[in-house]
């Protein structure tokens, strides 16, 4: 007895396959009535299963387009912006030679533009699909921006929300980046010099080594260090080193 149901608004169909042992001969009546009563239940458990692990698929792609700080998005196989992370929203509402149109991404230079379809197209294309990067003109005359497609693995779009078949991300080389001091300095209200003294220690440099590169007296170094210390909650420097190497 074979029975499907239809899951994810027709993407997937989930199928149950019950065998009988040919020495047992003929399915009894019984036995047909009952795998027929248990359809409907097995029906809605497949719906529930697929319905739990598309929630988990987009709550994992939530993470990848949130957590990084770089601008990043999801096209599908057609090529049509799905979304994109907080950095890429940035970069539209700036109008400096990208937006979406059409539900496309779309350079405002033409030549850029076209450089930039072509490019998506192999990045999401059916068969052998190739990654890349193109640059793309700006109307500000600011340094192009350089925008990298990315084909997801066959595997990995099984997993991803929305059919998107690559990840896009976008570099503005004018854009300051964002340094592990930053995240110090947000998580335990590290001041500059004490963030820039962690990241000498970090590289090995001695409390009297980052005082010369800093251009201060070992004193105020070492004042800084303990600042540093009450701030982030531990007595030692390895400890504090070790801390800060996590972020």
């Amino acid at each position: 007895m074979t029975a499907s149901t239809v899951l994810g608004g027709g993407s997937h169909i989930g199928g149950l396959s019950v065998h009988r042992a040919v020495a047992e001969g003929v399915t009894p009546d019984d036995s047909k009535r009952m795998m027929a009563a248990l359809l409907p239940d097995f029906s809605r458990a497949l719906q529930l299963g697929f319905l739990h692990a598309d929630k988990l698929s987009a709550a994992y792609w939530e993470g990848v387009l949130t957590e990084r700080s770089d601008p990043v998005l999801l096209i599908d196989e057609q090529g049509r912006f799905i979304r994109g992370g907080a950095a890429v929203e940035r970069i539209f509402a700036a109008a400096d030679g990208l937006d979406i149109r059409a539900g496309r991404l779309h350079a405002c230079d033409p030549t850029s533009h076209e450089r930039l379809r072509m490019l998506l197209a192999r990045a999401v294309a059916c068969v052998s699909p190739i990654g890349g990067s193109v640059p793309v003109r700006r109307p500000s005359g600011r340094a192009a921006y350089l925008v990298t497609a990315l084909p997801l693995p066959r595997a990995i779009r099984m997993l991803a929300p929305f059919g998107a078949a690559a990840l896009v991300t976008i570099v503005d080389p004018t854009a300051r980046i964002r340094t592990n001091a930053d995240r110090w300095r947000d998580a335990f209200g590290l001041t500059a010099r004490e963030a820039e003294l962690a990241a000498l220690l970090m590289q090995g440099h001695s409390v009297d080594s980052a005082a010369h590169v800093l251009g201060i007296v070992t004193g105020t170094a070492r004042l800084h260090l303990r600042h540093a210390l009450a701030k982030t909650g531990v007595s030692r420097q390895a400890d504090m080193i070790r801390l800060l190497s996590r972020l």
